[in-house]
């Protein structure tokens, strides 16, 4: 009995070990994981592949801000996750910031077939309030002239690739895509030349926008394109200025908002007058003691954009004018109700500079002044004056003549009206 036990055991074992092994089938089965590097527009998972399956083709995440995500509302692929117990690492982005959102691990085979894993779900940070882009140039209601370069320069703490855009804002339509430009981790400045096109810009009001390409954050200055121009009317090619006088320069311009003045001779700038200021079309210019006697011209230049510019036509800086009265003087009478001819000579003054004539009591230069005989004539060097009757008797008048503006006078010595 013994034996026959032992012989049985002997033959089941023969059998098992004469028959193939068992064939058993794999079953692809995966975890969805943790989420993590949570940011305002992305996230990273990462997965699990517990056991794969011979025809398992890509594994990554899907997800969706409602419900359980499936592989057709959206989905990233992995570039792990094909060996069992390998991680399946996801990157995800486009998302919107603080969001929920709910997101698992498929597995995807051959047939066509999705495996999903358990469902988790995350939220996106939300945008910081103090985020800015701060549009530094052009500045509201800037001047810039069409065809010509300038700078478009912001600030942002945005941490974002910035969008540069060209707005008509007479219709709110866009015009260009200006440029994109990158995250700077290094410096919140950033600045982009750009021509502005002549190629259908007209004059008028325009607007640039520069905007985050995945957050509600933007800026928009608007501007004026321009056509602009500058005509110079004085000094002209009959102006002769003397030097320790102020004169007018004048100009017309056209959406100039800056200028510089430069005094030229020969084609070189002999001296700069006034530098990057405020546009209005007249400059008073006091022409100092060192300028040298010659030949000059008047260059106006728009500060931002130099190759825009007029020049003057050539004058004359001439010494100080010099006005020497001839009569009355030197112990004349003068008769009240008469007429007695005004005679002066001039140095430096040309025949059309307008002239004031005066009647003084006292020591010539320092006295009282009594009225005027012609409060504008030309330099002509004579003048007949009817002597009232109501001026009183005296021994201690005198003649001044001078400029309008003053800056040229001469006396006659005392003479007597009686």
């Amino acid at each position: 009995m013994k034996f026959s036990s032992i012989y049985g055991i002997a033959i089941i074992v023969s059998f098992l070990l004469a028959c193939e092994p068992l064939d058993i089938e794999r079953v692809t089965k995966i975890k969805t994981g943790e989420v993590t590097e949570v940011s305002y527009t992305s996230a990273t998972i990462e997965g699990l592949l517990v056991d794969a399956s011979d025809d398992l083709i890509e594994t990554g995440h899907c997800w969706s801000d409602t419900g359980e995500p499936n592989y057709s509302d959206n989905h990233a692929v992995s570039d792990n996750g094909f060996f069992p117990n390998e991680k399946i690492i996801t990157h995800i982005g486009n998302l919107n910031p603080d969001q929920d959102y709910f997101v698992r691990a498929y597995a995807k085979l051959k047939n066509g077939d999705i495996i999903y894993g358990n469902v988790t779900n995350f939220h996106t940070s939300p945008i910081p309030s103090d985020w800015r882009i701060t549009i530094i140039k052009p500045n509201d209601q800037a001047f810039w002239p069409i065809g010509k370069q300038g700078y478009i320069e912001w600030n942002s703490n945005v941490l974002d690739t910035f969008i540069v855009e060209l707005f008509d804002e007479s219709v709110n339509n866009k015009l260009d895509d200006i440029a994109v430009i990158p995250y700077s981790p290094y410096d919140e400045f950033y600045s982009y030349e750009y021509t502005l096109p002549d190629n259908g810009l007209t004059v008028g009001t325009y607007s640039i926008r520069v905007m985050s390409k995945n957050f509600s954050v933007y800026n928009i200055v608007v501007f004026k394109a321009t056509n602009p121009s500058i005509e110079i009317l004085t000094p002209n090619q009959e102006s002769q200025w003397n030097i320790g006088r102020t004169y007018d320069i004048n100009w017309n311009f056209t959406d100039i908002d800056t200028v510089d003045i430069l005094l030229m001779q020969n084609g070189n700038i002999s001296e700069t007058l006034y530098s990057g200021n405020q546009n209005i079309g007249l400059y008073q210019w006091t022409i100092p003691s060192y300028i040298q006697q010659g030949n000059y011209q008047i260059k106006i230049i728009y500060s931002k954009y130099p190759d825009i510019f007029d020049l003057s036509e050539t004058f004359l800086i001439v010494a100080p004018g010099i006005i020497t009265i001839n009569s009355p003087g030197n112990g004349d009478t003068l008769t009240k109700g008469g007429t007695t001819e005004i005679k002066w000579s001039s140095t430096n003054l040309t025949s059309n500079e307008e002239l004031a004539i005066e009647l003084y009591k006292g020591t010539p230069g320092t006295g009282t002044f009594i009225k005027d005989i012609a409060s504008s004539t030309a330099n002509s060097g004579t003048y007949s004056w009817f002597v009232p009757n109501t001026i009183s008797t005296g021994t201690d008048y005198y003649i001044e003549i001078h400029t309008l503006d003053k800056a040229v006078k001469g006396y006659s010595t005392n003479f007597e009206i009686q």
